[in-house]
């Protein structure tokens, strides 16, 4: 919860109501009784209150802390009041709203408004200034020579309230200890006398310690940890130490055990619902379209080759889970058995099967994959929950048997009907490793709009005919 937001939204409410009450004394005295007596007056108090609340949302008034001076919460107070005028004003001419009030009293407002915007800005600096300077917390940090930089970097951004004066810095099997001190004009030194680090935790005042230690150091930091432990100071493992290069990194609790995730790239369950729940509408429109398809495209694929509409083949899902993938038939029913003496003739360089004028592909076969409503059937995998509308493309139960290692990667989420490599050209790529290459960009990038931009590139490919092949 941001409580500086919450301090400063109750602070400008309170301001408004203090200055409507002065900017009305000023024009009209004490008569109190009549400050509202035309129904129009309440419009346009109403009117105030959400020009305020719109420029409180949108327009980004710094907090308290971040201003760089008085003249910048100055210029903070100024900018705040004139977009709340601009839109009061703006409001009022569109909505032809006339007010019985004088003029004069909403510019009595808006002065009195700025000046008490301004103090309150002024108010929560000083009080916020104040606070953290009584709630300073002296900090030791214990650290490689080659990332204590990095680490005392990553501490000032963490907050103001962590004064760090001691750095502990692990070489040669053991600590050089350096005590940070401060002359009278506030800037750090460290003091030329030796200090003993366990003297300087006993001691000095510390509250804490931040440890940026590798893993391979576990003993040296369970050591640290018990030691600072029983002296009551608290510690902070900093994660980045156990860090994987390209990794990411989580916190959690399952159940009652509190883990460390680690993982390429870790979606939070808000990204991984909004993704389904676009695979959800999707599919159901696309279950739509392939049934009425259907009705045309079947007879057409039966009367062609008879046998089986509906071509169902076992696919490797998401982290090597098995399931049955369903498209339109476009080959021979003798398609599969007839594929090993094809092999030669693969023009993929990898772990894909491709041929451009494969002889197993019926007449009707070459419309449909050239359209690709081949495809239209692996929307009910879609609704299922087995694929997702963007994705990787599933490999078959033979091409996963030869995955190596950084293959399975590209499983690590649903494979979809359409992905990166289908828009970028499936008929120009043939090495499979620039497909992986391609997957884990998806995959790495990931977000919201990307499915959304790929949907509609593949739309733009399905019309166009390109890299359909």
């Amino acid at each position: 919860m941001n409580y500086k937001r919450i301090t400063l939204f109750v602070m400008n409410i309170l301001t408004i109501i203090v200055s409507y009450l002065i900017a009305y004394l000023m024009r009209f005295g004490t008569n109190w009784r009549n400050m509202f007596n035309e129904g129009s007056d309440y419009t346009v108090a109403a009117f105030l209150v959400a020009s305020f609340l719109l420029v409180f949302l949108f327009y980004p008034v710094s907090t308290p802390a971040k201003g760089r001076g008085k003249l910048h919460r100055l210029k903070e107070a100024f900018l705040f009041n004139l977009f709340l005028f601009m839109i009061f004003t703006t409001g009022l001419y569109l909505a032809h709203i006339s007010t019985n009030a004088s003029r004069l009293l909403y510019y009595y407002f808006f002065c009195v408004n700025f000046v008490l915007t301004y103090l309150c800005l002024e108010l929560l600096h000083r009080a916020e200034q104040d606070y953290i300077a009584s709630h300073k917390e002296n900090t030791v940090v214990f650290a490689n020579p080659d990332n204590v930089l990095e680490t005392l970097r990553k501490i000032v951004t963490m907050g103001k309230q962590y004064d760090v004066t001691g750095i502990a810095i692990f070489e040669r099997g053991t600590y050089r200890f350096e005590r940070i001190s401060r002359n009278d004009a506030g800037h750090t030194y460290i003091p030329t006398d030796d200090a003993d680090m366990m003297t300087f935790l006993t001691r000095e005042v510390v509250d804490n310690a931040f440890i940026s230690l590798p893993d391979s150091r576990r003993s040296d930091i369970r050591e640290i940890i018990s030691t600072l432990d029983e002296m009551g100071i608290h510690s902070f493992l900093m994660l980045d130490s156990f860090v994987v290069n390209n990794t990411e990194s989580r916190v959690e609790m399952l159940g009652d055990q509190q883990v460390i995730r680690f993982a390429p790239r870790i979606f939070k369950e808000s990204e991984l619902f909004a993704k389904r729940c676009l695979d959800i509408v999707g599919g159901l429109v696309g279950c739509i379209l392939c049934i009425l398809i259907g009705l045309f495209v079947a007879p057409a694929i039966y009367l062609d080759d008879p046998g089986p509409i509906i071509f169902a083949q076992k696919r490797i899902g998401r982290n090597g889970r098995p399931f049955k993938m369903y498209k339109f038939r476009s080959m021979y029913t003798d398609a599969e058995a007839r594929k090993a003496e094809l092999m030669k003739d693969n023009e993929m360089n990898g772990l894909m099967f491709k041929m451009k004028d494969d002889p197993r592909i019926t007449k009707v076969g070459k419309f449909i994959r050239k359209t690709s409503i081949d495809e239209l059937p692996q929307f009910f995998n879609v609704l299922g929950g087995s694929m997702s509308l963007v994705g990787t493309r599933p490999p078959t139960a033979g091409e996963y048997a030869q995955y190596s290692p950084h293959h399975k990667r590209r499983l690590s989420l649903k494979p979809g009907i359409t992905g990166m490599w289908q828009v970028s050209g499936r008929s120009d790529i043939t090495d499979f490793e620039e497909v992986v290459k391609l997957d884990l960009k998806y995959i790495d990038g990931w977000s919201f709009l990307l499915d959304i931009k790929i949907l509609f590139m593949t739309v733009a490919s399905v019309v166009t005919g390109k890299g359909s092949e």
